[in-house]
């Protein structure tokens, strides 16, 4: 469940990236500015699950994983107001240092809490399904909530025109996800099995 909520605030994000970029920070060239954004995303996130995951075999991997969710909650409740490049890479960096934490750590913790070293490949198949069933969820609640703050149309580079949407559809999104990423994180303190 844990990880299910946190996979679900991720996926409610990430698809529109390029569009908060294009209708709220207003950025020229919004499809590589966003591949700038996943790309500092992902070499912070490489950087602190290298070190999460040795940190939590010294701390323990719930005060990880709940440190790494609040700091992801409060860095997508923060993309609300950003209105220009680089305080959006600036927190993308954040948000990338918590997300390979929590993500590094979350596997780990995973596999402690397995009930049966028999069953270790049944029990990991579901908890993988935690991780890709919402990816097909949640970009359709988020989609939706965008939808009901659609704005009119504008051009992308390519020159198709796209629907356009309300600040206020983002701020719910974003919001949406950091409610799920702080009740993941917050959650894991139950994982029995595990410290």
């Amino acid at each position: 469940i844990t990880r299910c909520l946190m996979m679900l605030g991720f996926y409610a994000v990430q698809p529109y990236i390029l569009y908060y970029l294009a209708d709220v920070v207003r950025v020229e060239k919004p499809a590589s500015q966003s591949a700038n954004v996943m790309a500092v995303i992902l070499l912070t996130a490489t950087v602190s699950g290298l070190l999460g995951g040795k940190l939590s075999d010294r701390t323990g991997r719930k005060p990880i994983v709940l440190w790494s969710s609040i700091l992801i909650a409060v860095c997508c409740l923060a993309f609300i107001g950003v209105r220009s490049m680089t305080p959006m890479l600036l927190l993308g960096a954040v948000f990338g240092l918590g997300y390979g934490a929590y993500l590094s750590v979350d596997w780990a913790l995973g596999a402690d809490v397995l009930p049966r070293q028999e069953d270790a490949g049944k029990d990991m198949a579901v908890w993988h399904v935690a991780m890709t069933l919402p990816q097909q969820v949640s970009p359709l609640i988020a989609g939706l909530m965008l939808d009901a703050n659609r704005q009119g149309t504008r051009i992308i580079d390519d020159g198709k025109e796209v629907a356009s949407y309300a600040l206020a559809g983002y701020a719910a999104v974003f919001g949406m996800a950091a409610v799920l990423f702080f009740l993941g994180g917050y959650w894991s303190r139950h994982v029995r099995g595990a410290r």
